[in-house]
């Protein structure tokens, strides 16, 4: 679902419910006025289960709306301060979009040049390959006939090394696509490779932890709390601290002290933040979540102005080694084949 359309449906829907428009009609409202897609969808199915009568907790909790969501709509409403509630979850879910739009973007710019790269590579290689075939090919009747491989391959192996400096670079950089590829579209492979990543490992922590602090400050047990950091990131090794900890407390030994000390996924300066707070952890969690939202929009910054200039002095080290090596091939290979 998108960050930015659930952060602007909040916002106007707890303008309406404090200017004193009923909540069925603010939602019928609304619902008109957004953009299709899935969140559109949820909302109308919880404004048809309302309309029909439903309370709004009851209609939360059946619908696929985010599991932090459909909580705070409930803490709203037994607390009688809704308006408020989705005001804190509009800055929430404004914050955590700005943010992910930040360092995907910073992300995206290396994945591209990788793709390109590559793409320019399989082309150039290609082009090589037909005009080696086209011009190896014996001439006959006004036509060219095919191509005759034997004669092509025992030609391109006498360029020895400069057929190396011709395949080896398409050959790096198609495995290095690939490998790209795989991890962006096997969820489990992305989440986890995400996380190795500071930039993404920070923004990862930074969201849970404004999603743990919003829980607390709306009264929500601590475990509670953890568990809907665990629903966030199903796949990524956060959930096997935020579980540790939840089953710490469920069993009366679940200090933050102890946590702090025992985790091994998060930095150190995270436990730090926590127990630093105090009784107040809802504090500290808000915190570590500035905290590590700053570091995150540091290292994507870093990631556009040293990594991707890198990138693409690399790639394009790799092309103009390729293109070396298809020249001084086709300066060797082509006059053997036309003479012999």
């Amino acid at each position: 679902m998108n960050q930015d359309e659930i952060a602007f449906f909040n916002q106007q829907l707890s303008g309406m419910l404090t200017a004193g428009i009923p909540l069925e009609g603010a939602l019928s409202r609304l619902c008109g006025e957004m953009k299709r897609g899935l969140w559109r969808r949820e909302i109308e199915s919880l404004n048809a289960k309302v309309q029909a009568g439903m309370s709004l907790t009851a209609a939360a909790a059946e619908s696929q709306l985010p599991p932090l969501y459909r909580r705070m709509l409930e803490a709203g409403v037994r607390s009688g301060d809704l308006p408020h509630v989705l005001n804190e979850l509009a800055d929430h879910y404004r914050d955590s979009g700005l943010l992910w739009g930040r360092v995907r973007g910073a992300a995206s710019y290396p994945l591209i040049t990788l793709f390109g790269a590559a793409g320019l590579s399989l082309v150039l290689c290609g082009l090589t390959w037909k005009l080696l075939a086209v011009v190896g090919a014996p001439w006959a009747g006004g036509g060219w006939s095919v191509p005759n491989f034997n004669q092509l391959f025992t030609a391109l192996s006498k360029s020895g090394f400069f057929a190396v400096l011709l395949l080896a670079p398409v050959l790096l950089l198609v495995v290095l696509a690939l490998m790209a590829l795989l991890f962006l579209t096997v969820p489990s492979l992305r989440t986890k490779a995400a996380w190795r990543m500071p930039v993404f490992r920070e923004a990862s922590l930074a969201r849970a932890s404004s999603a743990v602090a919003i829980a607390l400050r709306r009264n929500l047990p601590l475990t509670e709390a953890l568990a809907l950091a665990e629903a966030m990131e199903p796949m990524s090794p956060a959930t096997r601290e935020w579980s540790r900890w939840r089953r710490a407390i469920e069993a009366g030994q679940g200090k933050t002290e102890d946590f702090a000390a025992k985790q091994t996924t998060f930095p150190k300066v995270f436990g730090w933040l926590l127990v630093s707070s105090g009784e107040d952890l809802a504090a500290g969690f808000h915190q570590a979540k500035t905290v590590f939202a700053d570091r995150a929009r540091g290292q994507a910054d870093r990631l556009l102005i040293a990594l991707t200039p890198a990138l693409l002095l690399f790639v394009g080290a790799l092309l103009a080694i390729e293109l070396v090596g298809a020249m001084r091939v086709l300066s060797d290979v082509l006059p053997s084949m036309l003479f012999n």
